[in-house]
């Protein structure tokens, strides 16, 4: 279903621009129809991936996941600040997209750690503070927290 709905997809997408074609809106409906098929067989096969694979506690997805929110409300200005650094740097585009994606997450992380995990601004977006983990002297997975096993 999600093959069929992409394919269709991808020839329709060739005809939205020709707005003189007669068939135009039936097009257009089978287009949305096909591309709302395709979405949600999407969202439902990557849901159905993770829980085949990553089914299991792991220590960095529980430190991404208790970072994620703090990774999103920060990453619009380190990423504006990084492009604006980029900008007259003579390299293509496709060597400063993912130079200032890395960069992005890996400040992000490194403040994250440094300076909102093991503080209040921590106990805000985690509900507790917890103990760093980048700079930490004794790094067991353990110490992260336990992680409790839900089924949806």
């Amino acid at each position: 279903m999600c093959l069929g709905s992409l394919g269709l997809s991808l020839w329709l997408s060739a005809f939205q621009l020709d707005t003189g074609h007669p068939h135009i809106r039936l097009i257009r409906l089978v287009y949305n129809l096909s591309y709302s098929v395709m979405m949600w067989s999407l969202v439902i096969l990557v849901i159905g991936l993770f829980k085949q694979y990553l089914d299991k506690p792991s220590c960095v997805i529980r430190y991404l996941a208790d970072a994620s929110y703090w990774l999103y409300l920060v990453h619009l200005p380190i990423v504006l600040w990084l492009q604006i650094a980029f900008a007259e740097l003579p390299m293509h585009w496709t060597l400063k997209l993912p130079a200032i994606s890395l960069l992005t997450i890996g400040l992000s992380l490194l403040l994250y750690d440094l300076v909102v995990r093991p503080t209040l601004a921590g106990k805000i977006l985690n509900g507790r503070k917890k103990e760093r983990v980048l700079f930490a002297s004794n790094r067991k997975c353990s110490r992260l927290h336990s992680v409790s096993r839900t089924t949806i």
